[in-house]
């Protein structure tokens, strides 16, 4: 009896991650964190300038507490908005990644099915 070497099909070599994908996933870290150190001293300077959305908390402050104002709240709020964003931007890339998955699971049995 003859044995029959295994078959590879388009779908599995598709499947492959290229050096290029697994390069690149470190430098969307490095983005991230330069946005974050960037996004955080455009806010200093937004504070301590009083210009810009600071200027507007300043003033929301000033009348909803009556003179009390504490000078680092706009970053606070600032912090938490990147964190909030990134949070939401996470959940966004799984939940297409999960979807990408199911699509290329459905396909390949799709493949396989027609073969």
């Amino acid at each position: 009896m003859a044995v029959e070497p295994p078959t590879t099909t388009v779908e599995e070599s598709q499947e492959v991650t290229t050096p290029s994908e697994v390069q690149g996933k470190p430098w969307r870290g490095i983005a991230f964190i330069l946005v974050l150190v960037g996004s955080v001293v455009a806010a200093l300077y937004m504070v301590i300038a009083q210009v810009g959305p600071a200027a507007w908390l300043i003033r929301l402050q000033l009348r909803w507490f009556g003179g009390y104002y504490v000078l680092y709240t706009f970053l606070f709020v600032w912090v938490l908005l990147l964190i909030i964003a990134a949070i939401i931007g996470g959940l966004i890339s799984s939940i297409i990644g999960a979807f990408k998955s199911l699509y290329q699971s459905i396909r390949s049995r799709h493949n396989k099915e027609t073969l």
